[in-house]
């Protein structure tokens, strides 16, 4: 009974609920009631004198029984990890999905919005998978200031887009991203503050001629300020540091960038402005571009499509 407890629900319970510490707390209170009922029966079953009172475990006799269930207790907080490993995994790969695809849709223009340069979807989409890693890591933020998590992390993507700035062709976008990411919590508040590192690619393909350009960005990005809204949102003032170069397909430098651009990007904290775990990614905007850039809001398309076009 004890070990089918285990296998039905202890994986699940990774999967299903958010904090880990509750899971446990859950899976603990269903052990101890299933073990207090099986080891009551075969204590009876004992007391009335039957030899095979513990047969229904794998090992026979009451050692042998204790020892058993304690093995299939501890391989249930095993499982629950396991689950709730998966439902992270899964958790940040959508929300870093969805997070390229809507800045995909404003640099395109199909949303309304204005052409953004891939430079600037770039910083947003890192900045979306920094709050996916930070939603995945489950912890609630202390008062005081103090490390929460330390993590690296890789991600790749890959879209395709049509009518790709108006212009009526095909492109495809691969996204390709690593690097190393930090929480921790600062001030009387304990909010939970990141800083990053990251290298990566973004590809544009013109799916018609084969033609590409590559964008090769290294960046340093860390919150210079989270404001809690006192609205059930965060604001985080992302401010990166480094620089893009563009290569087409013979491998040439076309265009390069320097600096890094300010991002705001507003979240809903699910009610608890300390803990990410809850966090889910609303929106974001461009506050300024400190450094020189070859490409920008109103020449991209132009720039881009006299390479791939």
């Amino acid at each position: 009974m004890i070990a089918i407890l285990t296998i039905l629900v202890a994986l699940p319970l990774g999967l299903l609920v958010r904090n880990r510490l509750a899971a446990h707390l859950i899976y603990a209170i269903l052990f101890a009631q299933v073990f207090t009922f099986q080891t009551a029966t075969l204590m009876m079953e004992w007391v009335k004198g039957s030899t095979e009172a513990f047969s229904a475990d794998p090992t026979k006799g009451s050692f042998g029984y204790l020892a058993f269930t304690s093995t299939i207790y501890a391989g249930g907080f095993g499982l629950i990890t396991l689950g709730h490993w998966l439902r992270n995994r899964r958790r940040t790969g959508t929300d870093a999905s969805n997070a390229v695809h809507a800045t995909t849709s404003r640099h395109s223009g199909k949303s309304g919005g204005t052409s953004m340069e891939l430079k600037r979807r770039a910083a947003i989409a890192s900045g979306a998978i920094l709050l996916a890693l930070a939603t995945s890591a489950g912890l609630a933020g202390p008062a005081a200031a103090e490390t929460l998590e330390h993590e690296h992390f890789t991600d790749s993507r890959t879209d395709v887009e049509e009518d790709f700035c108006g212009a009526g062709i095909t492109v495809q976008f691969d996204f390709q991203v690593e690097g190393n990411f930090v929480l921790h919590a600062k001030g009387p508040e304990g909010l939970v503050y990141s800083q990053e590192v990251v290298h990566g690619t973004a590809t544009l393909t013109n799916l018609a001629n084969g033609n590409q350009i590559t964008n090769v960005f290294n960046s340093a990005a860390k919150d210079r300020r989270v404001t809690d809204n006192g609205d059930g949102t965060l604001t985080i003032l992302v401010a990166p540091t480094g620089g893009d170069k563009w290569y087409d397909s013979d491998g040439k430098l076309v265009f390069q960038d320097s600096g890094g651009l300010w991002t705001e990007i507003l979240v809903d904290d699910g009610g608890t402005p300390t803990d990410p775990s809850d966090d889910e990614f609303i929106s974001a905007r461009e506050v300024k571009d400190p450094g020189k850039d070859d490409l920008t809001n109103d020449n991209f398309c132009d720039q881009i499509l006299s390479v791939i076009g």
